[in-house]
């Protein structure tokens, strides 16, 4: 775990220890070394503090700066319905909602983030787990990391764990793996502790700076 280092102001000091809700930070898993590509991946987000998921940003296979009108392709976002975890609903599509789509994203490709520029507000309660899928229903694979087994943390932070999960075709058996994701996200409500933007980066870190 490295989190980046700088000079730290008064001003900072000041900021650092107010209690303030609803300035947005993140936590990815990292976006080098990726050894899955596949159509959809399955993940939970379990939070300690109360937390709006907002936005993410990932890694997808190929670089497309320049989309052909004839392939469009998109990235989208789900979640489950009642706000439970991924685990026994994988390949059920009527127990997602999906929250978010962006279209003609321009992918960066391998080792890059794509951005995916969404307002997904989802409430991931403190104290629970919540399932996400990450898919590309048009054949851009998006990238990730294989794992040992599901449900086992793989990147976080003080507010939230990022868990292992499945990947798999669209809508189809999984196996174990985790996306390379950057989740943006915001504390809701009382449960606020740091208006410093942060990172906690695995595998491969890279600095964030507040």
């Amino acid at each position: 775990m490295r989190i980046a280092e700088r000079p730290f102001s008064a001003a900072f000091f000041a900021m650092f220890f107010l209690v303030a809700p609803g300035l947005m930070s993140q936590v990815n898993t990292g976006n080098t070394g990726l050894d899955v590509s596949q159509l959809m991946f399955r993940f939970d987000i379990e939070a300690n503090n109360n937390i709006i998921v907002d936005d993410v940003d990932v890694v997808a296979f190929h670089q497309f700066t320049i989309q052909n009108p004839l392939f469009p392709f998109s990235f989208e976002v789900w979640t489950t319905k009642d706000g439970g975890s991924y685990v026994g609903r994988e390949d059920d599509p009527s127990q997602w909602q999906l929250v978010g789509t962006a279209t003609d994203a321009p992918s960066m490709g391998p080792g890059f983030w794509t951005p995916l520029n969404l307002t997904l507000n989802v409430l991931v309660p403190a104290g629970t787990k919540r399932g996400f899928i990450l898919a590309s229903p048009d054949f851009v694979v998006v990238r990730g990391f294989s794992a040992a087994g599901v449900n086992l943390p793989y990147a976080s932070n003080a507010d939230l764990t990022i868990r292992t999960g499945t990947a798999s075709d669209y809508f189809d058996t999984g196996f174990p793996a985790i996306p390379a994701i950057n989740v943006h996200y915001t504390i809701s409500g009382p449960n606020a502790v740091d208006i410093c933007p942060h990172a906690i980066l695995a595998p491969d870190p890279d600095p964030l700076l507040c």
